[in-house]
């Protein structure tokens, strides 16, 4: 289900202060640039749930909840992305 508006504005808030408050980083993007990204990253995975959940092989598949496929993607995301 995709986050309402006040979610993904508090989202984009909060990541903003991770990747550039408390990381000390210069912010090359402005909050509406932010905001857009965060909303077209939740677009997607609105509209590729299903195909996402396709794709876990059983027992994972029909065992988990939805909480831990959620993790599960974003620790893979992680991973690839060099942050874990």
């Amino acid at each position: 289900m995709a986050l309402s508006e006040s979610d993904r504005f508090a989202g984009t808030r909060a990541w903003i202060k991770k990747m550039f408050v408390e990381a000390n980083e210069t912010a090359i993007f402005n909050l509406d640039e932010l905001k857009a990204a965060f909303d077209a990253v939740d677009g997607w995975a609105d509209a590729n749930q299903a195909s996402y959940v396709a794709s876990l092989p059983e027992p994972f598949k029909s065992g988990s909840n939805a909480s831990q496929k959620a993790l599960l993607l974003s620790y893979v995301a992680m991973k690839r992305g060099g942050i874990i």
